[in-house]
């Protein structure tokens, strides 16, 4: 949900920006309608993991609904081959990352220095794909 909503928030923004505050509103309020519904749905059948579903598909419902509101004002494209190579680094170096912090080594430390290692890992990792990439490919 964080991720979704971590891509969702320029959407919003670009609809404020440019004065659609109403539209930004009835998207909200359709995605709290939405997620009454669901949670009165899915809630007594799967309790907790009925609401966490919910939560995902409103989330989900609300970023398709700024993207489409987006589209109609701005011509942007966000699917392009700088946002690809540079999803492929990001979701290498977290697999990385993900691997080098889950070694009981590292698991079982201080979690600030578990952090700190993560930190150190994923940065490494995505600066080496990133100086790589761009000896291949012009952003």
């Amino acid at each position: 949900m964080a991720g979704i909503v971590f891509l969702a928030t320029p959407f919003s923004q670009i609809l404020i920006v440019t004065n659609q505050q109403k539209k930004l509103f009835w998207i909200t309020f359709s995605g709290a309608i939405i997620n009454v519904i669901l949670n009165l749905v899915l809630i007594p059948m799967y309790s907790l993991y009925g609401a966490a579903l919910a939560t995902v598909i409103t989330v989900f419902s609300i970023f398709f609904l700024l993207f489409k509101s987006t589209l109609e004002l701005l011509y942007i494209n966000p699917f392009n081959l700088k946002f690809l190579f540079s999803f492929i680094g990001a979701a290498f170096s977290s697999i990385l990352m993900y691997l080098v912090i889950t070694n009981p080594y590292i698991y079982y430390l201080n979690i600030f220095l578990s952090i700190l290692i993560g930190t150190i890992v994923y940065s490494v990792c995505f600066l080496v794909y990133k100086k790589l990439a761009g000896n291949f490919f012009i952003y």
